[in-house]
């Protein structure tokens, strides 16, 4: 007699690390001599380590480095080959179809893995001052939906400042279980409503996200199914099927076409001033050298130092 299958009852610990994209706004201080265009997450702002091994760095110790999954671009192979030397789930997306496709497709590759999982994603493109500070946020966001199969919860960082760069998160009500809700988003605002946003107590959206496997796939079903069903059989079907499906993929915003529309779902975790930029203009990085004269360098075979210009 076989005994019935029970699950556990203390689902596993992942991180999802985004390191897929371009960052095309800060070309003009990663452009290398041959014209070539080194993503930010690939660069290190001291000569040391990249920021994608600074994102690494920052994964809290409840996820063990085995449970650690990391999302690249093909294109990119040159600079992720060495951050990633070693680690077991590399996720390679054949393209640059958009945020969504780029956490769907390592999505539906953790679901294989470990259905239950709970998950903190984390974008590789951000530099945090105070990471301690910043590591038991994720701490406690993950605690906080170790027991809801249902939840996402999204960090906001306590504003510093009234930036009009950012994307906000309004916050609402508290629930019956004592989180903070969200209202609405608001990206981008000119700064008269980021001088208002921030008076109200609204929040800089991170893009960190503590949820589970089990509600990220509820909001791609809700949000964007085709999507997610036209990944899911060509995932299924496998390489050669996802390489010719991505670039007839469209392009969609997991910020704008999920998030917003979920708000009322959401749930957030205020962040105290933690030193958090996502390094997003270079006006940011002349910020930061004005405060520690970073410079700015590749991570290929030899390091070269970026040439960084006036915002």
């Amino acid at each position: 007699m076989t005994r019935p299958q029970t699950l556990d009852p203390i689902p596993p610990r992942w991180a999802l690390v985004l390191a897929g994209g371009e960052g095309r706004r800060l070309q003009a201080l990663t452009t290398l001599g041959d014209g070539t265009t080194v993503p930010k997450q690939f660069c290190s702002l001291h000569g040391g380590r990249t920021l994608l091994q600074d994102t690494l760095a920052r994964v809290p110790s409840s996820i063990a480095a085995e449970r650690v999954m990391t999302v690249v671009t093909r294109a990119h192979r040159r600079f992720w080959t060495r951050d990633l030397a070693g680690r077991a789930h590399v996720v390679e997306q054949p393209g640059l179809r958009g945020t969504a496709a780029g956490i769907v497709l390592p999505l539906l590759t953790l679901a294989e893995h470990s259905p239950r999982a709970r998950l903190l994603v984390l974008p590789s493109d951000h530099h945090v001052e105070h990471g301690e500070r910043f590591v038991e946020a994720c701490e406690l966001a993950l605690d906080c939906i170790e027991d809801d199969d249902t939840l996402t919860m999204l960090l906001g960082i306590s504003p510093e400042t009234a930036d009009s760069e950012y994307g906000w998160i309004v916050p609402d009500e508290i629930d019956d279980a004592g989180r903070l809700c969200v209202r609405s988003f608001v990206e981008k605002p000119p700064l008269a409503q980021a001088v208002s946003l921030r008076h109200r107590g609204a929040l800089w959206n991170s893009f960190v996200m503590a949820t589970s496997v089990p509600a990220l796939l509820s909001l791609f079903e809700r949000h964007l199914p085709a999507l997610l069903e036209q990944v899911r059989r060509a995932h299924m079907a496998g390489p050669l099927a996802l390489a010719r499906l991505w670039p007839e993929l469209p392009s969609h915003d997991f910020s704008s076409e999920i998030l917003a529309h979920a708000a009322p779902s959401l749930r957030l975790l205020p962040v105290a001033p933690c030193g958090w930029t996502d390094l997003g203009t270079p006006a940011r990085i002349a910020q930061l050298a004005r405060a520690s004269a970073p410079t700015m360098r590749a991570a290929i075979d030899e390091p070269v130092v970026l040439a960084r210009r006036s915002a």
